[in-house]
């Protein structure tokens, strides 16, 4: 700010009234400190008193907006991608088998189905679909039998082709439900004449076990459940097709369907899974493993002294497994020697008692129908190879199929006695344990 001083001016009235009249003591103007443009790289800037201040573009920083912010900073770019800093702005660099803006998204070979089956004549196109939303970079067909296909009768037969009689000619091509041509995309270069659409790829011949269609540019974004068709070119447009013969089948385990170490048996129009120790499902995708089911539990011998848990997770129950805690054990009557998991009223440490039933007292496990080695006056008296009366743990049989439960479902573990309501009165002691399930 620049002023200028003036005089002041005085006037007096009378003896006793001063009349003091400033005039312009100081006379000032505002200096714009934006006229230099100090905000620098698209910077908006406002003047103050003695001072200014700047509203800086996106992607810059600092007093003047001199600083262009760095968008690497904060490692925007997953799995190992790199980053490229730009004006308000970064680019990722992914590696290899990732792609997306941040390098998110893994790149994956998908197994579409079950395997398809690709005539060259009368529409036998290999349909298949999708089964979820994503970008589809390239397809890929695996042989499985069939034997192939031909242009004619006494033509060699080809896995990819029926036209020439060289092992270079590829004639099968991928169209949306609408028969547009997909992959090979319309414009890729064909070098056949006479309406013909064979191609070659580089180091790929008609008998290989695989075909990996080229790479889409851009990605082809797809919905789930969207439908694809795979064509003869001859089948497709309709064009000297009366005499081709045979058929390609795609193997179904090529994409490794199994996962955690399974084992893939292919099928005819689908394939199985043999799992690995300690997985299950259709995949082997879900962990076997054992869930403790709450607080330790009580189990007596008599006045419904059942020992009550629930399971807390909505699972599939291969067996159950006690572990004792305290208690002492059980036995038939007093003085009797006692044992953890059975009442010993044939006084021999193989006899075990101890039965797992739902909240209705349904047996659970062992199941009905498992076998009991004395059953007399009604006792439910089972053994077990190796397993005694007086282990630190009961593993109870395994039961199949799998015990489907919902979370909180109530189980109990009775003594036989107790739940027959026979032969009880004179049952003393009891056995505390924790509750295992083995579940996936």
């Amino acid at each position: 700010m620049r002023c200028k001083k003036r005089d002041q001016a005085r006037k007096t009235f009378g003896n006793d009234l001063k009349l003091i009249a400033q005039v312009d003591s100081e006379k000032c103007s505002d200096i714009d400190e934006c006229a230099s443009n100090p905000c620098q790289n698209g910077g908006s800037c406002q003047d103050r008193v003695n001072s200014y201040n700047c509203t800086c573009a996106a992607g810059f920083t600092g007093v003047n907006c001199q600083t262009d912010i760095d968008e690497c900073a904060f490692n925007p770019c997953q799995n190992g991608g790199s980053c490229q800093d730009r004006v308000n702005s970064y680019s990722c660099t992914c590696a290899s088998g990732f792609a997306g803006e941040k390098c998110e998204l893994a790149i994956e070979w998908l197994k579409v189905g079950s395997e398809v089956c690709i005539g060259s004549k009368n529409d036998m196109f290999g349909r298949f679909i999708i089964p979820v939303a994503c970008h589809v970079l390239n397809f890929k067909l695996v042989y499985v039998s069939g034997g192939g296909i031909s242009w004619s009768t006494g033509i060699p037969k080809a896995y990819w082709g029926t036209i020439k009689n060289n092992n270079k000619d590829l004639n099968l091509h991928i169209t949306d439900v609408k028969n547009n041509r997909i992959s090979p995309p319309p414009d890729f270069p064909l070098r056949s004449a006479s309406n013909y659409m064979t191609y070659q790829l580089p180091g790929v011949t008609n008998m290989d076990p695989e075909l990996t269609f080229p790479e889409l540019s851009p990605p082809l974004a797809v919905t789930a459940g969207k439908e694809f068709r795979i064509w003869v070119d001859q089948d497709l447009i309709n064009i000297y097709e009366r005499n081709n013969e045979g058929q390609t089948y795609i193997d179904d385990c090529t994409s490794n369907p199994c996962q955690n170490g399974g084992s893939c048996q292919d099928r005819v129009n689908s394939y199985n899974c043999t799992c690995a120790a300690g997985f299950v499902g259709e995949h082997c995708e879900r962990a076997i493993e054992w869930l403790k089911a709450g607080s330790a539990v009580c189990i007596g011998g008599k006045n419904n002294q059942s020992g009550n848990f629930t399971i807390p997770v909505a699972c599939h129950v291969l067996n159950f497994k006690l572990v004792n805690v305290s208690g002492g054990g059980l036995s038939w009557k007093p003085g009797d020697t006692k044992a953890y998991w059975g009442t010993t009223i044939r006084h021999n440490n193989k006899d075990l008692n101890l039965h797992i039933t739902d909240a209705d007292n349904n047996r659970i496990s062992p199941p009905p129908d498992f076998p009991l080695t004395y059953v007399r006056f009604g006792f439910l008296i089972y053994q077990l190879p190796g397993v005694t009366n007086m282990d630190p743990e009961l593993t109870f049989p395994e039961l199949s199929p799998p015990l489907a439960v919902t979370a909180g479902k109530e189980f109990r573990i009775w003594v036989d006695e107790d739940l027959k309501n026979i032969y009880e009165e004179d049952n003393e002691g009891q056995t505390c344990a924790d509750v295992w399930i083995r579940k996936y």
